[in-house]
């Protein structure tokens, strides 16, 4: 494509057509450089894209990485299974509440 430019470029120069011919080479030129420059922005746009997604996957990557180390899977053993202080606390008070309630004779 850009060698054809560059030779109606060279034809227009040269003054060998008429001022009809050159118009129309004027023009076949304009519809050449208008295609190389769409074929040149839509490179550009799969450019763009591809990196988007590109972004878009290491995102979600990283995203998923932290997912899987924030919820490990559960030991099958359960002489690995270690519960919190803060949620031992918690049963403790809620067992405290229900034989507090048991002993004045309610219930929930």
């Amino acid at each position: 494509m850009t060698v054809r430019i560059a030779v109606a470029l060279r034809d227009l120069a040269s003054g060998r057509h008429d001022a009809a011919g050159q118009l129309k080479q004027l023009r076949q030129l304009c519809g050449d450089v208008m295609a190389l420059r769409k074929g040149d922005h839509n490179a550009q746009r799969l450019r763009i894209e591809r990196e988007k997604l590109d972004l878009e996957l290491k995102e979600f990557e990283e995203q998923e990485a932290a997912r899987k180390t924030h919820f490990k899977q559960p030991s099958k053993d359960p002489k690995d299974w270690v519960m919190s202080e803060e949620t031992r606390d918690c049963i403790r008070a809620e067992l405290k509440r229900l034989r507090s309630s048991d002993d004045h004779g309610m219930v929930g």
